[in-house]
Order: C-alpha cells, then sequence, then structure tokens
C-alpha cells in the first residue's frame, strides 16, 4: 500500500511547461463539449495524452478547478466508458483486448510539436509555476486516499491496483496469449467504478446542480488519468521516485 507523501518540496517531474504548452491547455479547456472541442475528440479517440501532457493537464485542472476539472472530467469519462465497451466486447471473444485500447497515432498534443521548447502567447500571471505543481500535490495528496488504490501494479510496485492501459498492452504483446479472464473482469470492475464517479462528479458542474464533490470524483479524474497514461509522473508529482521499480519518498 502507498503511504501519504512529504510535499515540502515542490517536484518537477519532467521539464517545466513551455508557453506553447501552456497556451494549448488553456485552449483545450474553454470548452467542455465534444461537439464544439476537436481536440478533445481527438483525446478521446487517442485515450488521453502522453505522461507529460496528462500531468500538465492535471496541473492546469487544479489551478483553475472550475472549467479545467470539468473538461478534465469529460475527457476521462467518455475515454473509460470507451475502455469499457472494448473490454465487455473481449469479454464475450476472441479479440485481443491489448491492441483493442492501443492508439498507433501519437499523442494529440506531441503530434502538434508542442515540448518544453514550445512559444506561445498566455499570461504568466493565469498559470505560474511553481505553484501550479504545489496545487496538483495538494489535490493528489487531499484524494490519495480514494486513488491509490487504482495505481498499477506494474508503474509502482508497491502498488496493487490493475495495471493501467499500457502495461496491459505490453503484457499481452509479450505472452502471446489471450488476456486472462479473471484480470480482464478485474480491468471491468474498476473501470465501472471510475465511470460512475465520473458520471457523478461532472453533474456537480451542471448550473442547476448544487452537488459538492466529497473527493471520489477527482479521485476517479486522477485514477482514470492514471490508466490512460501510466502512473510515473502522477507518482513523481505526488512526491515518489520511482528507482527500479520501487517507490521512496521524495
Amino acid at each position: 500500500m502507498l503511504a501519504g507523501s512529504d510535499m515540502s518540496q515542490p517536484l518537477f517531474p519532467c521539464q517545466p511547461f513551455s508557453d506553447g504548452e501552456l497556451a494549448f491547455f488553456r485552449r483545450f479547456i474553454r470548452h467542455p463539449s465534444t461537439g464544439s472541442n476537436g481536440m478533445l475528440d481527438c483525446a478521446i479517440e487517442r485515450w488521453g495524452f502522453c505522461q507529460r501532457h496528462t500531468l500538465g493537464l492535471l496541473a492546469v485542472c487544479a489551478s483553475i478547478p472550475r472549467a479545467g476539472l470539468n473538461t478534465a472530467g469529460l475527457l476521462y469519462q467518455r475515454t473509460i466508458q470507451n475502455a469499457i465497451i472494448v473490454l465487455r466486447r473481449c469479454a464475450s471473444t476472441d479479440v485481443s483486448y491489448g491492441q483493442s485500447v492501443c492508439s498507433e497515432e501519437p499523442c494529440p498534443m506531441c503530434e502538434l510539436g508542442l515540448n518544453e521548447h514550445s512559444t506561445g502567447l498566455v499570461r504568466r500571471e493565469w498559470l505560474t509555476l511553481p505553484h501550479s505543481l504545489e496545487r496538483l500535490q495538494s489535490l493528489l495528496n487531499d484524494s490519495f486516499e480514494h486513488w491509490s488504490p487504482f495505481v498499477c501494479s506494474a508503474c509502482v510496485s508497491s502498488a496493487t491496483g490493475p495495471l493501467c492501459r499500457t502495461h496491459a498492452d505490453a503484457a499481452l504483446l509479450a505472452g502471446g496469449a489471450p488476456f486472462d479472464v479473471s484480470a480482464l473482469e478485474r480491468q471491468l470492475v474498476a473501470l465501472q467504478a471510475l465511470d460512475r464517479h465520473l458520471l457523478t462528479y461532472l453533474e456537480t458542474f451542471l448550473p442547476e446542480s448544487a452537488g459538492v464533490d466529497t473527493g471520489a470524483g477527482v479521485a476517479a479524474l486522477i485514477a482514470a488519468a492514471g490508466w490512460c497514461a501510466g502512473w510515473e509522473m502522477v507518482s513523481l508529482a505526488v512526491g515518489y521516485r520511482l528507482v527500479g521499480g520501487a517507490v521512496h519518498g521524495a
């Protein structure tokens, strides 16, 4: 079982985000609707973003929670929903689960050439670093109890959660055998739980809603992001460093 982390020292598990990347995130979160956000549709189809840009999205969400968390919640609810459909189909056929949830297309932001050197127009007072990462660390730690059971046991050796999407895919490709039925059922149960929490969480953003998230919604968002992209950078951001597959407190 993972333990709480020490937040006394802000961590950058990757290179700081560039103005170009931040400008993209700013545009991305403005439209929490698949009908008016083509990049959101693209990200859903490709199972989200790479680990670097997933971490960046979560950092922006922590800095601008109302708009950011709404869009991110929609992204991962639709992505997890798609994964459940695929897994249910695999449970009743001989279709390879690993290949079915693997996109041959790159991360949408990487495809645009966005990296730590990208330029863009963004007001730095809108999103200051490292304060945004500190806010993300607070968000991760406050909801740690809810999302830690979902941490992939292959990403973090002390974790006991179901395999993330990429590790499940790699295990299938390496073994060359059909996905174990019990493992497939475990994935389905975990993803169905995330889907329920994300649907409830998204309802709290409706204008007529008086609902308040108790932490389960944010945790489901984090868990879904980790399942889609892998857990290494999230583990680093929350205050852990992975050394030889082991977890060491920062």
